[in-house]
């Protein structure tokens, strides 16, 4: 997963995307088609994270 850290954005710079963060687990997904989850996650077999005090699957599927 760490060569997905950097991102470029539309204005050319580049951001550390922080996907380890809970608090941003659901803009992530909102904005990645089914491919482009399996893709970024790849490397991962299960992603499981606490938002909002309930436990959410992030990968492979988004499921409450």
């Amino acid at each position: 997963m760490r060569a997905r850290l950097d991102v470029r954005l539309p204005s050319g710079a580049t951001a550390l995307l922080r996907y380890y963060d809970a608090r941003i687990s659901e803009q992530i997904l909102a904005v990645l088609s089914i491919t482009q989850r399996a893709e970024f996650f790849g490397p991962v077999r299960q992603w499981l994270s606490q938002c909002q005090g309930r436990l959410t699957r992030i990968y492979p599927t988004h499921a409450d």
